[in-house]
C-alpha cells in the first residue's frame, strides 16, 4: 500500500525525522523496506500481446478502416463494438489518484522549495482543464536512464498524507535537479501526472500529449546525473548560453553536444515530440545550461552543424512543429525509425503529436492489440484512408517472418 498511516487518520501531520516521514496525529511511520519489498512482487502494468496468426486476428484498429471479412465480405463486428470494448475491467483508485481524469482535464505537480536537498522529495497534484490550466513546464528523460535501469527504487511523497510513489533512480534524480530554491514550480511529469495502473487514463492522456508540450512554457531536458554536473559553491546559479554557440562558440562548447547527442536519451521515441513541440527547451550539459527556441536548428544548420551525421536527425526540427508541417504520417514514420520505446508500438503511438490533429484522432492509441495488428493498421491507414501507396515502400518483403505477410511495413 502506498499510504503509510493508520486507516482513523483523517487530518496527518507529518513531519520528517531521519530522513524518514513521520506522523504526528496516529504515530504511524513509512516502512520503506515493506514497500520496496511489495513493489518487487508486483505484476508489470503493461504487457504486449502476443502476435495472432494470420487469418484469426479479427482487426479493428483503427476504427475508420473498413475491415471486412473474407467469409462474408461484412465488416468485422468490431468496428461496431462499443466504446469501452477495449477497456480493462473496473479498477480500484489508489489514494494517490482519488479520481480518473476526464478526457478535457490532465494533473501538475507541484514542487516546493526544501530546506535542504538532504529532504525527501515531496509533492502535491493539481488537476486542471485542458483550456484553463496556470503556466507550467514540461519534462524531458529516460525513465531508466542511460543504464536503463527501470526498476522502481526511490520514494516521491505526494500530497497531505505523503503517500510512497516509487520511481526509478533517474526519475527521482530528475525531481532533486527541478526542486526550486524558493518559491513553487509547476510541471507535467508523465511517470506521476498519468496514473500509469489506469489503462484508459494513459491511453487518453498520450493521445494529448503533443497538446500539452506545445501548450507549456517550455520542456526542460535532463540527461541523468552523470551529465548534469552539481552547482559549484561559487555559484548561485548555472551558466547559461544559446544552444547555437555549441557551433559558433569554442570547441569546448560543440565538444558537449557532441557527447550529448550519444547518449541513449535521443534514441528513445517520445523525446522526439518533446523536444519538437514545446515551444522552448532548456538542456543541462556539465555546469552549462543550454537554451534554445524555434530558431536554434535554423543556426546551427548555417553555421555547418549536421544533424544527419548525428544518432537524432530530427532534431532539425527543434522547438519547430511548424517545419514539420509539409511532411506526411509516413515520412515522419521513416524519419524516427531508428528510435527506440520500451513498448515496441509506442514507436508509432509516441509520433502521433507530430502529425495533423485529423490524422492522430483517427489513430488513438490501443494498448489491448498486438504488434503485428499495430503495423497493419498503420499499413491500412495510410493506404485507404490517405491513399498514399507509397507505404508500400516500407514492406518487409523477403525480410519478413514466415508467420507475417510479406507487405507489412518492416518498422521493427
Amino acid at each position: 500500500m502506498t499510504r503509510w498511516h493508520e486507516p482513523s487518520c483523517a487530518a496527518p501531520n507529518v513531519f520528517v525525522k531521519a530522513g524518514i516521514p513521520r506522523c504526528r496525529v496516529c504515530n504511524a511511520s513509512v516502512d520503506l523496506q515493506a514497500i520496496l519489498d511489495e513493489q518487487k512482487t508486483a505484476d508489470a502494468t503493461w504487457s504486449v500481446p502476443e502476435d495472432e496468426k494470420v487469418g484469426q486476428m479479427n482487426l479493428h484498429w483503427p476504427a475508420c478502416v473498413p475491415y471486412t471479412r473474407e467469409s462474408d465480405s461484412q465488416p468485422s463486428p468490431k468496428n461496431e463494438a462499443t466504446p469501452d470494448s477495449h477497456s480493462p475491467p473496473p479498477h480500484e483508485l489508489s489514494p494517490i489518484y482519488e479520481q480518473q481524469l476526464r478526457d478535457d482535464q490532465f494533473r501538475l505537480l507541484c514542487l516546493t522549495a526544501p530546506e535542504s536537498q538532504d529532504e525527501p522529495i515531496h509533492v502535491t497534484l493539481e488537476t486542471h482543464l485542458d483550456d484553463d490550466h496556470p503556466e507550467y513546464e514540461t519534462l524531458s528523460y529516460a525513465w531508466g536512464g542511460e543504464d536503463d535501469d527501470s526498476s522502481r527504487v526511490r520514494p516521491v511523497y505526494v500530497g497531505k498524507y505523503w503517500d510512497v510513489l516509487l520511481q526509478t533512480k533517474n526519475c527521482w534524480s530528475l525531481l532533486q535537479y527541478l526542486r526550486p530554491r524558493r518559491g513553487i514550480r509547476l510541471v507535467w511529469l508523465d511517470a506521476i501526472c498519468i496514473n500509469q495502473e489506469d489503462t484508459s487514463e494513459r491511453q487518453m492522456q498520450i493521445v494529448k500529449m503533443g497538446t500539452i508540450y506545445k501548450q507549456s512554457s517550455r520542456v526542460v531536458v535532463y540527461l541523468g546525473s552523470e551529465i548534469v554536473s552539481a552547482r559549484s559553491s561559487d555559484r548561485q546559479y548555472p551558466k547559461r548560453r544559446g544552444l547555437h554557440e555549441a557551433a559558433t562558440s569554442t570547441a569546448e562548447l560543440g565538444s558537449k553536444l557532441s557527447r550529448a547527442l550519444e547518449l541513449r536519451y535521443f534514441d528513445r521515441v517520445w523525446v522526439i515530440q518533446e523536444l519538437v513541440l514545446a515551444p522552448s527547451a532548456l538542456i543541462a550539459i556539465d555546469d552549462i545550461e543550454f537554451t534554445a527556441g524555434a530558431k536554434t536548428a535554423i543556426q546551427l544548420d548555417d553555421n555547418g552543424w549536421d544533424w544527419k551525421s548525428t544518432k537524432a536527425p530530427w532534431m532539425k526540427f527543434l522547438c519547430s512543429v511548424a517545419s514539420l508541417q509539409g511532411e506526411t504520417l509516413f515520412d515522419v514514420i521513416e524519419t524516427t525509425m531508428g528510435s527506440q520505446a520500451s513498448d515496441p508500438r509506442d514507436k508509432l503511438f509516441g509520433l502521433l503529436g507530430l502529425v495533423p490533429s485529423s490524422i492522430s484522432a483517427d489513430l488513438i492509441p490501443d494498448y489491448s492489440i498486438s504488434m503485428l495488428h499495430t503495423h497493419i493498421g498503420i499499413f491500412s491507414y495510410v493506404l485507404l484512408t490517405l491513399k498514399q501507396s507509397v507505404v508500400f515502400m516500407a514492406a518487409g518483403g523477403w525480410r519478413s517472418a514466415a508467420t507475417v505477410p510479406s507487405w507489412v511495413p518492416g518498422w521493427d
